[in-house]
C-alpha cells in the first residue's frame, strides 16, 4: 500500500511519498544455498550482503519522475559490531527473499555504486541519499532494488539492520520520496453561456504521419520463481501495443507462463488511458532448477 502524505503551505502542496517494500533478504558466503529472507536483521558484513527491492510501479499517477526533489533510503542500525561505513549500489535483478542465495545471485549485474555512507553507532537511523537511483528507475520502468555492502574504504565493517520481519525494533527498510510543490487546484466553476459561433477560419496543413517505433528488454527469470517487468516508450513516445513471452521457440518455452502481459497503470484506470506509461509482464519460470530468458516488446509512436 502506498503512503501519501500533503503538507500544505500558502497555495502549494509539498507531495511525499514512501514506497513499498517489496522484500529484503541478505546472502552469506557460509551459507552458500541457504535463503535468508526470514531473519529479523539484515547483515552487512565481511561474509554478508543485503539486498532490498521497492515497488517502483506505486507512483502517484499525478507526478513525474524529473519532478522528484529527493528520494532517501532509510535504515535502522540495531546491532554494530564493526564501526566503518556501508557502499549502496543498484541490483537489477529481483529479489526473491525464499530463492536468492550467495550462489545463485548472479553478480555482477548493474550493481553501479549509488553511495557511501559511515557506520559508527547503533540504535538509529542512517539516510542514504539515492535520488539519481530512483529518477533512473522511474524514468526508464525498471524494478527499483538495492545491493548493500561494507564500503570498500572500510571492508571489515560489520552491522545488523532491522528487516522487515523484525518484532522488537520494527523499523523496516524505508524508501522516502519528495516532489516539488504542486498548486493546489480548487472547485469548478459555474459553466457561463455559450458566444456566438466565429467565422470559419483557413485549413490547415496535413498533418505528419507518425513513426512506429518497437522497443524490446530481455530479462532471466530465476528457477521456480514469478518475475515482474515493465518497458516504458520514455519521453514524447506513446504507447500503441506490447507483449511478452519466451526469448525464442525452444523446448524451454514451455516453461515460462506468462500471468500478465498489458498496459502498466499508474494511478486510477481512466478511458482516457492518460494512467497507461508503458506495458507490463508477469511471468512464471516453471522450471524447478534452471533460469529462462524472457522478451517484453513495447510498439512506441513518436509524437
Amino acid at each position: 500500500m502506498k503512503t501519501i502524505s500533503l503538507l500544505t503551505l500558502a497555495s502549494l502542496s509539498l507531495i511525499a511519498q514512501d514506497l513499498r517494500l517489496i522484500s529484503d533478504t541478505n546472502t552469506r558466503a557460509s551459507m552458500p544455498d541457504t535463503p535468508l529472507g526470514t531473519l529479523p536483521q539484515l547483515a552487512v558484513d565481511p561474509n554478508s550482503t543485503t539486498y532490498l527491492q521497492f515497488d517502483s510501479f506505486l507512483v502517484a499517477n499525478s507526478q513525474r519522475p524529473e519532478d522528484l526533489i529527493t528520494a532517501t533510503l532509510r535504515l535502522y542500525v540495531n546491532r554494530l559490531a564493526t564501526p566503518g561505513a556501508i557502499s549502496v549500489a543498484a541490483y537489477c535483478r529481483p529479489v526473491v527473499e525464499d530463492v536468492l542465495t550467495h550462489n545463485n545471485r548472479q553478480l555482477p549485474l548493474c550493481n553501479a555504486l549509488v553511495s557511501t555512507l559511515p557506520v559508527t553507532a547503533a540504535q538509529n537511523f542512517i539516510d542514504i541519499d539515492v535520488t539519481e537511483r530512483v529518477r533512473t528507475a522511474l524514468n526508464t520502468g525498471t524494478g527499483l532494488s538495492f545491493l548493500i555492502t561494507p564500503a570498500q574504504s572500510a571492508p571489515t565493517t560489520s552491522v545488523l539492520f532491522d528487516s522487515k520481519e523484525s518484532s522488537t525494533t520494527s523499523h523496516a527498510p524505508k524508501l522516502m520520496l519528495n516532489y516539488k510543490p504542486l498548486f493546489l487546484t480548487g472547485p469548478i466553476g459555474p459553466q457561463g453561456p455559450i458566444g456566438p459561433i466565429g467565422p470559419v477560419g483557413p485549413e490547415g496543413p496535413a498533418g505528419t504521419m507518425n513513426e512506429i517505433r518497437w522497443r524490446s528488454e530481455r530479462y532471466s527469470c530465476p528457477a521456480d520463481t514469478r518475475c515482474s517487468i515493465s518497458i516504458s516508450c520514455g519521453t514524447l513516445r506513446m504507447l500503441v501495443t506490447g507483449g511478452c513471452g519466451h526469448r525464442d521457440l525452444n523446448g524451454a518455452t514451455t516453461d515460462i507462463k506468462v500471468n500478465y502481459s498489458g498496459p502498466k497503470i499508474e494511478g486510477p484506470r481512466t478511458d482516457s488511458g492518460s494512467d497507461v506509461t508503458g506495458w507490463m509482464c508477469t511471468v512464471t519460470n516453471s522450471h524447478l532448477s534452471a533460469s529462462r530468458d524472457f522478451e517484453i516488446w513495447a510498439a512506441c509512436i513518436v509524437r
